[in-house]
């Protein structure tokens, strides 16, 4: 580890260095406070003294101080900020905001605070303006009408005047834009013409920040003066020399041709489709159109495919960002001008692209696409590919919840497991175990037994923490939904066996983990029958961690057990820990709290639900078992050639062979065969 002063060799400068750092004791006592001041109190003392750092500490915390009825603090601080440096004026931005977002800013100083807030964004610096223009977007809708009317509407026409320096009048495009949102249709006539003066204005960053707000004043104002008025300085912008404009005046012209009716869109707009689009040779432009071509795509008024397909064809020719916007638009491309010949295949393009970059973000979205034809053999062809690729196994899995439901579930498994017994991060195995809670009820009840119950056990005494925690929970989870009682009875079983008589303190940690998922799960006669004991158990463990562990969770299993017993174990048990000691009390007076008491009362309301599940269950199980008799009875008189529903003989030719019989093993899927005949031999 290296120290701030191991760089200093001499002795003399180093005791130089180090005293610089020591305070006397006046100095100590002249930032000292009282320990039982209330933060108003102190918020007074630090703006008397004058110290920047105490007012600073008032700016960070205003949102606390004016919790405490400090109106007056505010008005203080209104007043005399603007004579402060202007480290505290942008402290005093960020303290006004989160006190906005909080409520606390009465309305009798709302609009002192937005004139302040003005005041600030006309002097000349962006880190300023960066500061209090989100606090005058904010605050304006929160004005009177006809205040703004009267009042700032005249220092926003003067702040975009053309005598101002160009700083201001580019902050001042946004400030047009919030009072746009604002007044809505009244923003027109001078107002109109300012913001199309400053969208032609003689400096480039001035025009560069109009097109970045004109979007907003034109959702503002609607469809007939975006036709009549705004339009054509749109082009302007879309013609611009300088080639940020250009790019933001082509997004921007994107985003509004959707708005334009079909016959203002076939005079005006589509000559610059074709000159500034489809035949463009500018490389930042086709960038922008690939970011953007969605929207473009949709706002063609359901025109011009044979171009917008050829456009695309263009693009994927192009470098590695191109590809990638593609990739990422094309489920929307592919709901837009549907899943035809070329389309799908520009989708095997992008899935066997060179760049893993781009395959990543196809197969992020290619859900999106299988869902709109999910027996086209092209889209599954290329669902198994990604689903195999290395570059995209991954992602895909990280969207199992959309897969699961369109495409075969036992395939998606079988690849799933494959995957997580992979050396990759513990941090992507979490999410990809986690991912698939949301997706469990897709898959098949005997393929999650069969393949996923090992590996999440395997995970659960092999991996480390937050794994084996997503795993417990995972696992928790799927023996709710499993009604083969024998095989649950058998989960319970090595969980027990495996971790909770475990002689690794951590797992018996992870024991009690996963029975605080059970019990929410669960019933509590299912719990206290397979579980409570060995919980109880490890009460007096000879680890101090297992525990803590146990008490920790008897905050959360309590509420849904009997925690009568609990708290009389814990009141038993000679904590000598003093943390173990503290927490056991801690959790006896949790018990007796009303908190307690209501969340207790509604989880035994809601046990008898738990129980009706179960029951049906065991149900369901006796049903599938029933099926699966009937099903072997109905095979075994095809093989001797009788229909047992008509009672009569049936031909059949070749042989019939039964893989396996036993209906535990093969559940209610029948696993009989016919071979074919085979031909008689010729004498």
């Amino acid at each position: 580890m290296e120290f701030p002063l191991d760089w200093i060799k001499n002795s003399n400068l180093e005791i130089e260095k180090v005293s610089e750092n020591v305070k006397s004791e006046s100095e100590v006592n002249m930032w000292a406070t009282a320990d039982d001041l209330t933060e108003r109190a102190k918020a007074e003392i630090f703006l008397e003294s004058g110290f920047p750092l105490q007012k600073a500490w008032v700016m960070q915390n205003l949102h606390i101080v004016l919790q405490c009825d400090s109106k007056g603090i505010l008005q203080y601080v209104l007043k005399n900020v603007i004579n402060w440096p202007e480290e505290l004026q942008l402290e005093f931005g960020t303290g006004i905001l989160n006190s906005l977002k909080l409520q606390l800013i009465p309305d009798d100083l709302k609009c002192e605070t937005i004139e302040l807030s003005l005041t600030f964004l006309s002097f000349y610096s962006r880190t300023l303006h960066t500061k209090w223009l989100p606090v005058f977007i904010y605050l304006l809708p929160l004005i009177p009408i006809s205040i703004i009317k009267n009042k700032l509407i005249p220092e926003l026409m003067l702040l975009s005047d053309f005598t101002q320096k160009a700083i201001t009048r580019q902050v001042s495009c946004h400030l047009l834009n919030a009072l746009a949102d604002v007044i809505g249709k009244d923003f027109k006539g001078l107002l109109m013409q300012r913001v199309k003066s400053l969208s032609q204005d003689t400096n480039p960053e001035v025009r560069e920040e109009m097109s970045k707000a004109w979007l907003g004043i034109i959702n503002a104002v609607g469809k007939i003066p975006l036709e009549e008025m705004i339009f054509f300085d749109i082009l302007k912008l879309v013609e611009d020399e300088i080639e940020t404009i250009k790019c933001n005046g082509i997004k921007l012209f994107i985003d509004c041709i959707g708005y334009l009716s079909d016959t203002f869109f076939t005079k005006e707009a589509v000559p610059y489709i074709m000159n500034y689009i489809y035949s463009s040779q500018n490389a930042a432009v086709d960038l922008t159109v690939s970011q953007n071509i969605g929207k473009f795509v949709q706002g063609c008024h359901g025109g011009f495919r044979a171009e917008n397909i050829q456009l695309i064809r263009r693009l994927l020719t192009k470098d590695q960002a191109y590809r990638k916007n593609l990739a990422y638009n094309f489920p929307g491309l592919a709901q837009l001008m549907s899943l035809c010949s070329e389309m799908k295949d520009i989708a095997q393009t992008l899935a066997n692209d060179s760049d893993a970059m781009v395959k990543v973000t196809f197969a992020a979205g290619f859900h999106e696409v299988l869902a709109l034809s999910k027996n086209c053999k092209i889209l599954k062809k290329i669902a198994v590919k990604l689903i195999e690729d290395n570059d995209t196994k991954i992602m895909v899995f990280k969207k199992l919840a959309y897969w699961s439901p369109i495409f075969d579930p036992s395939f998606l498994l079988s690849k799933y497991t494959k995957v997580l017994i992979l050396p990759i991060d513990w941090r992507t195995q979490s999410i990809l175990i986690y991912n698939l809670q949301e997706a469990l009820n897709n898959f098949e009840l005997k393929d999650l037994l069969d393949n996923l119950v090992p590996l999440l056990l395997h995970k659960m005494m092999t991996s480390c923490w937050p794994i084996k925690s997503a795993a417990s929970e995972l696992l928790a989870r799927v023996l709710k939904n499993t009604y083969y009682i024998s095989r649950k009875l058998d989960i319970c079983n090595i969980v027990k066996e495996k971790f909770a008589r475990s002689r690794c303190c951590y797992d018996r940690i992870l024991f009690m983990e996963f029975l605080t998922h059970i019990c929410k799960l669960m019933s509590k006669k299912f719990f206290t029958k397979h579980f409570f004991d060995d919980y109880l158990c490890l009460s007096g463990d000879s680890s101090h961690s297992v525990r803590l562990k146990f008490l920790t969770t008897g905050f959360v299993i309590g509420t849904y057990t009997n925690f009568d017993q609990i708290r009389s174990l814990v009141k038993d048990v000679e904590y000598a820990e003093t943390t173990c000691k503290n927490t056991a009390n801690e959790l006896v007076e949790y018990f007796k709290s009303k908190v307690f008491i209501e969340k207790h009362t509604e989880n035994m309301m809601k046990d008898r639900q738990k129980e009706v599940f179960e029951a049906q269950q065991e149900v369901q199980e006796i049903n599938e078992l029933e099926s699966a008799k009937k099903k072997s009875s109905e095979e075994a008189g095809i093989k001797g050639g009788v229909d047992v529903k008509n009672n009569k003989k049936v031909p059949v030719k070749g042989k019939v062979s039964v893989e396996n019989t036993d209906l535990k093993l093969r559940g209610a899927r029948s696993t009989a065969a016919i071979k074919p005949s085979l031909p008689a031999k010729k004498k």
